[in-house]
């Protein structure tokens, strides 16, 4: 995360520490398979593979959608996950295209601050929303 980290312990709660200004770092009890720290909130999928988020919510980035999920990857203000089903879910801020994930079916996600990736089933990379900016040299 911005100023906070989570993790999965062997028991499979959570520890996270650092701020905790927006309960970013204050997970909820439960246990979990995955947990993803991002700008100012934090989601983890639960070992019956429901998505739980916690922390800032301004732009519905901490307000998951229904359903089953394998893994989730916290943004800035957008969070994805992928579904059990291999189908991708985004939510949250959206300006530039990066909770707008592509159709096809996914192994892995990561998002960003305007931009997320994935890998898709077949091995092949996928980005999405605002493009890298090419920095001049010197």
């Amino acid at each position: 995360g911005f100023y906070h980290t989570c993790g999965v312990r062997t028991d499979s709660t959570l520890a996270c520490w650092g701020r905790y200004a927006d309960r970013q770092a204050t997970p909820p009890d439960g246990t979990f398979t995955a947990v993803s720290a991002g700008f100012y909130h934090t989601c983890g999928v639960r070992t019956d593979s429901t998505l739980a988020c916690w922390g800032l919510n301004e732009d519905g980035q901490a307000t998951p959608p229904s359903g089953t999920f394998a893994t989730v990857s916290a943004g800035t203000l957008h969070t994805c996950g992928v579904r059990t089903d291999s189908v991708l879910a985004c939510w949250g801020w959206n300006e530039h295209g990066q909770a707008t994930p592509p159709s096809g079916t996914f192994a892995t996600v990561s998002a960003s601050h305007h931009h997320t990736c994935g890998i898709r089933t077949d091995g092949v990379l996928v980005c999405w929303g605002r493009g890298p900016r090419v920095m001049p040299k010197g």
